[in-house]
């Protein structure tokens, strides 16, 4: 069973009975986003009831390969699932996610040194001893 990913759908990976490596086959040629997607799989087992949030992630990284290709991973796995589709995107989608999450550190940020002032006044109205 091949599943579909990446950017527009265009990577693929499936199991080949023979060998029973995972391969990659990419026909991204019209696929935006394609040069900025971190290629890679998972590798997961055939038990039932196993959670395939736990298969084992393997990368290749940005570039790695072509925009029309078909690659032998030489890695056996019971199933050869997708990349997850919330992690490893392009890295634009990781770049907007890190802004994001510094913006709500700062949210934080400013509310504990808020609550930090607060604290230390009720400190300083009871007589300064902390208690």
């Amino acid at each position: 069973m091949a599943h579909r990913y990446g950017p527009q759908g265009c990577v693929k990976t499936f199991r080949d009975e023979k060998s029973r490596t995972c391969i990659m086959k990419t026909d991204c040629s019209t696929a935006a986003g394609f040069s900025e997607f971190d290629m890679g799989f998972r590798c997961g087992s055939a038990c039932v009831g196993c959670d395939d949030s736990k298969a084992v992630v393997h990368l290749f990284g940005l570039g790695s390969f072509a925009v029309k290709e078909t690659f032998d991973t030489q890695i056996a796995c019971d199933k050869c699932l997708p990349l997850e589709e919330n992690k490893h995107q392009t890295v634009s989608d990781l770049a907007s996610e890190v802004v994001s999450l510094r913006q709500n550190l700062a949210e934080v940020s400013s509310s504990m040194d808020g609550l930090q002032k607060k604290v230390l006044s009720a400190i300083q109205l009871r007589g300064g001893h902390g208690q």
